[in-house]
């Protein structure tokens, strides 16, 4: 378990900005409530970074509290329609951000009113606790246990037990070395890397000259009017499908992610009336390998820029092209330790830092 001193920059970003997080996952079929409940319980108490508490100052120094997570709250029963579940949660999350008893981690089983064979399971959480894609990987883990469960399989339960129990979650100076030999960590990159790299990232220009944004000084006045409404989740769909097997016609190793960055970028060229689009795509920093035995927020925001004159599959290829060799140079880990860096410093999330638009995709392969 992390001591009082050692919550990254980056987790403690997350509590101050009350960064929440909730991922829908619909099912055909009957599900057992009390032997979900009960899984639901048991892995999420044996994930050591639920355990307690985390909160910060008012800067970006976060520590954990000595109170433990009430368990009763890691699950909730109800019964509703999905879209007006989605949109309670969605809603309640921020204004239950800073209560004691709100865990790291939740699930919440929705059973549909009028269709028996239909059911909902939401996973809610805090963003300081993890990133998307350990939320995913527990998320797995716990439908494995569920099903272990209905079987009455201890030796499967048991087994993602111990796997859960022994993932940990290293701060940023136990993830990265800077030199090989003895001190080498879980991710090797040489001090020379990383110098090449910073200074490749702290140059990088953004290239819009479109400067389609709204100064700070005009938000206080434009949201004005929606102090007083309750937020309600944004949901609109567009089916990429076509694009995604056209471009990977085109190109095979395009992955879905990267055909709607594509897509992104030119509806924005479309609005800059701009040749260039400047944008960062989150990245996890982290294998698979190592995914599996840590958790926590391991992502990186790495720029791109691409010319929006070529066709959506070009793009998609430049895109997946220029992450690639980030990751080859491993300049996502560079940028992992920069934003510590900047956030400790100061340097970043002033009042009026610009900051072009992230895009991240969630997406739940295995399941």
């Amino acid at each position: 378990m992390e001591n009082q001193q050692c919550i990254s920059k980056l987790d403690a970003s997350m509590i101050r900005c009350g960064v929440s997080f909730i991922f829908s996952y619909q099912f055909k079929g009957r599900v057992n409530k009390e032997i979900l409940q009960t899984s639901a319980i048991n892995l999420l108490s044996n994930v050591p970074r639920l355990q307690k508490t985390m909160l910060t100052n008012d800067t970006y120094n976060g520590y954990w509290q000595g109170q433990l997570v009430d368990t009763k709250r890691w699950f909730i029963y109800q019964k509703n329609t999905f879209d007006q579940a989605l949109t309670d949660f969605y809603q309640t999350l921020v204004s239950e951000q800073k209560a004691t008893g709100f865990p790291g981690m939740f699930f919440v089983l929705v059973v549909h009113p009028t269709d028996d064979d239909a059911f909902m399971i939401l996973q809610c959480g805090k963003h300081s606790y993890c990133d998307g894609s350990s939320a995913t990987l527990l998320f797995n883990q716990f439908i494995k246990y569920y099903n272990a469960a209905l079987h009455n399989n201890t030796s499967i339960q048991q087994q993602l037990l111990d796997n859960v129990k022994a993932m940990i979650s290293p701060e940023p100076n136990d993830i990265y070395s800077l030199f090989s030999g003895k001190n080498k960590k879980w991710l090797d990159i040489g001090r020379w890397s990383h110098i090449k790299n910073t200074a490749r990232l702290i140059t990088y220009k953004t290239q819009d000259t479109g400067k389609f944004a709204t100064p700070h000084t005009l938000l206080p006045e434009m949201l004005a009017q929606y102090k007083i409404q309750t937020s309600t989740p944004q949901k609109h769909y567009f089916d990429v499908a076509p694009f995604i097997k056209k471009c990977q016609q085109y190109s095979a190793e395009i992955s879905p992610n990267t055909m709607v960055l594509a897509l992104v970028a030119k509806a924005m060229s479309d609005i800059n009336k701009d040749d260039n689009i400047s944008f960062r795509v989150m990245v996890d920093i982290l294998n698979v390998g190592l995914r599996k035995k840590i958790f926590g927020n391991y992502i990186a925001y790495l720029p791109i820029t691409v010319n929006t004159h070529l066709s959506v599959e070009n793009i998609a290829v430049l895109i997946n092209k220029h992450l690639y060799q980030a990751k080859l140079a491993q300049q996502d880990v560079s940028m992992y330790k920069m934003l510590e860096f900047a956030l400790g410093s100061g340097m970043a999330n002033k009042t009026n830092d610009p900051v072009s638009y992230i895009i991240s995709n969630i997406n739940n392969v295995a399941m």
